[in-house]
């Protein structure tokens, strides 16, 4: 098996991180006979495709039976070809669904997934018209298709749509205000931000008076920091995002052992090396070695991992199991648990 992570340039840190959770997942699953080879993408599409080229081998080299990586959506478009070519599965931690498929998956908490989940919770509090202040880019796109699409599932509607400059969230206030002028016509506002971009809009809205009292405020993965609930306007405002508590029994083990926490995306790569280790190993009592084909790769009773329950889909994207939470002015607080297996989602 091979781990591609940019080790190098600008997101060499984040890389480091995810390598030492890969190696975490080594030492609590992996047998004496898995074995890992790690391969530096430097962050950019062509270092991609230069350490796939270098973990499938070749002049003899077996090469790699399962890729793990790369990180970034550009990585794995680039990367993937030769994977695909070779016949051996990718399992990427780019949450960008487009690049996955044909025997490559993406394992990054996707935004649809999170969007789904909190429409679903918020429609069974009898929350129905909805409205979206996102940002005018890729990942506000992909909010925005997956708004329009649960609203549709869970028996609601998308009322009004706003969308403002990432970069000058702080002078959104036109953009707020056109929404707000039609605040009448929705009872949630979904924000899928985060950081202090969130922080700008929110202090935004209730001036022009989107009340967080009459309107419920809605996000994505983004809100998971427990500090976003000292502004007042965002104290109520719920959102899904994997399993805190095993997260943080989790990271604080990493902590120890590596003496800083972890980034949050840590956690998909302990999840992704623990996945292939738990297969080797049950292809090992059968005295096989492990072929990682689809069917094992994509059994519908999934895998449990840090991040909670997940499953790999035919279409190359993943399902996973998320919380529901709601921002308090002291953390956070569980508003649904996440389930425990997929028979509660439904299969």
């Amino acid at each position: 098996m091979a781990l591609l992570l940019p080790l190098t340039g600008q997101r060499g840190e984040l890389g480091q991180a995810l390598l030492n959770a890969a190696q975490m997942a080594l030492f609590d699953v992996g047998g004496p006979a898995f074995e890992l080879t790690v391969h530096d993408t430097a962050g950019t599409p062509q270092g991609a495709e230069r350490a796939m080229a270098e973990a499938l081998g070749g002049g003899g080299d077996p090469g790699a039976d399962l890729i793990l990586g790369p990180l970034f959506s550009t990585s794995v478009a680039a990367a993937a070809p030769r994977a695909r070519s070779a016949g051996v599965p990718v399992i990427s931690f780019s949450n960008d669904r487009t690049v996955g498929g044909r025997g490559v998956w993406t394992v990054g908490l996707a935004p649809a997934a999170q969007v789904e989940r909190i429409l679903d919770y918020a429609t069974r509090q009898g929350l129905t018209r909805f409205a979206a202040l996102a940002p005018r880019n890729p990942y506000g796109d992909a909010v925005l298709s997956a708004l329009q699409q649960a609203a549709q599932r869970y028996g609601g509607r998308v009322a009004q749509v706003a969308t403002y400059d990432p970069f000058a969230a702080a002078d959104a206030g036109p953009v707020v205000q056109q929404l707000a002028r039609a605040r009448a016509s929705y009872d949630a506002v979904l924000v899928p931000a985060g950081g202090t971009e969130l922080l700008s809009l929110a202090s935004l809205m209730p001036f022009y008076d989107i009340d967080p009292a009459e309107i419920r405020y809605l996000g994505t993965a983004l809100w998971e920091d427990p500090s976003l609930g000292r502004e007042a306007a965002l104290a109520g405002g719920w959102f899904a995002a994997p399993d805190r508590g095993a997260w943080l029994r989790w990271a604080q083990r990493y902590e120890d052992l590596y003496g800083e926490p972890p980034p949050r995306l840590a956690s998909l790569a302990y999840d992704a090396t623990a996945l292939a280790a738990v297969l080797a190993r049950e292809a090992g009592r059968q005295g096989a070695a492990p072929d990682y084909a689809a069917e094992d790769l994509t059994k519908p009773s999934g895998f449990a991992g840090v991040d909670g329950i997940f499953r790999l889909l035919a279409d190359g994207s993943a399902e996973r199991g998320l919380a529901v939470l709601e921002l308090r002015r002291d953390g956070l607080e569980l508003r649904e648990a996440a389930p425990r297996s997929f028979q509660q989602i439904g299969s």
